[in-house]
């Protein structure tokens, strides 16, 4: 089975929303890449701004719900983002990571002088190599952080 990537945006509230109901959800407007996101996909969360702060592995097939968890966004504010998929930690940082000491090497990111328009989606695809070396990065961060304990 082939493994999707992805770097889902959010904000800092709806990040405690991710890490404590174990859910990712988009909005109507992002319905048809939730449709592409499949069991055992990797999800790399920025949350907003400039950090990375876990990676998920999904653990559900994509889904609709109605129930309002997560902090209102859009334009009327009434966005309930009901396109979701459920969640396992793989890597979760109390201490996020600086998303551009990435940015010189991540290869999805063309223009890097103009890198934040690259994040103006709910949802970016990410190579096999963008993953790793955001995984490896996060894990560097984990390591340093376990040391100075």
């Amino acid at each position: 089975m082939m493994v999707n990537y992805w770097l889902c945006i959010t904000d800092q509230e709806n990040w405690h929303v991710i890490k404590s109901e174990l859910v990712w959800g988009v909005s109507g407007r992002y319905k048809a890449i939730m449709e592409q996101v499949k069991l055992g996909d990797l999800l790399v969360f920025y949350v907003k701004p400039k950090r990375i702060c876990g990676i998920f592995i999904v653990s559900s097939e994509p889904y609709t719900s109605t129930k309002r968890i997560f902090k209102s966004g859009g334009i009327s504010g009434q966005e309930i983002f009901p396109h979701r998929v459920k969640l396992k930690p793989l890597i979760v940082l109390d201490e996020c990571l600086d998303f551009e000491s990435l940015i010189s090497r991540l290869n999805f990111i063309r223009k890097k002088d103009r890198w934040t328009a690259y994040l103006r989606r709910a949802m970016v695809p990410l190579s096999e190599y963008d993953f790793k070396l955001i995984e490896s990065a996060l894990k560097m961060k984990q390591n340093d952080v376990k040391k100075n304990l």
